[in-house]
């Protein structure tokens, strides 16, 4: 852990990013909220690529530490640490999980345990990328 000006500039640009990360999800709310004739269609010209392929890349991605509060196979809610927050971040077959050295499925993470998530924001949804247990939570 790092503790002085460091751990505060990390902490800035947490808060910088979960900012940016809140302020590109509205901007996707007002766009999905656009007319239907103002998207663009799924076909694409030279090397634009399709829209679903699109659709896929990230928009943010970002890295916190928390609690876990609830793991499903398609889900897992965890509190942030610093700010109190829940993130619901969906699973998905590419999301990793580890425990110390050893690869762990999603749904052995329990309830109570230390984790850092790391994650992406796609089209709206927030999706784990790779969850690290840290350990059991101290109550």
């Amino acid at each position: 852990m790092t503790v002085g000006p460091a751990s505060e500039d990390a902490q800035v640009e947490l808060a910088r990013l979960r900012a940016e990360v809140d302020r590109l999800r509205e901007e996707l709310k007002d766009a999905k909220g656009a007319p239907r004739g103002s998207r663009r269609e799924e076909t694409g010209t030279g090397g634009s690529g399709t829209q679903r392929e699109q659709e896929t890349l990230p928009i943010a991605s970002a890295i916190f530490e928390g609690r876990v509060k609830n793991v499903s196979g398609r889900s897992i809610e965890i509190i942030d640490r610093e700010t109190g927050e829940p993130y619901v971040l969906r699973v998905t077959k590419d999301t990793r999980a580890r425990s110390g050295d050893q690869r762990i499925p999603v749904t052995r993470i329990r309830e109570g345990s230390e984790v850092r998530a790391s994650f992406d924001l796609i089209s709206g949804g927030t999706y784990a990328t790779q969850i690290d247990v840290l350990g059991k939570s101290r109550r």
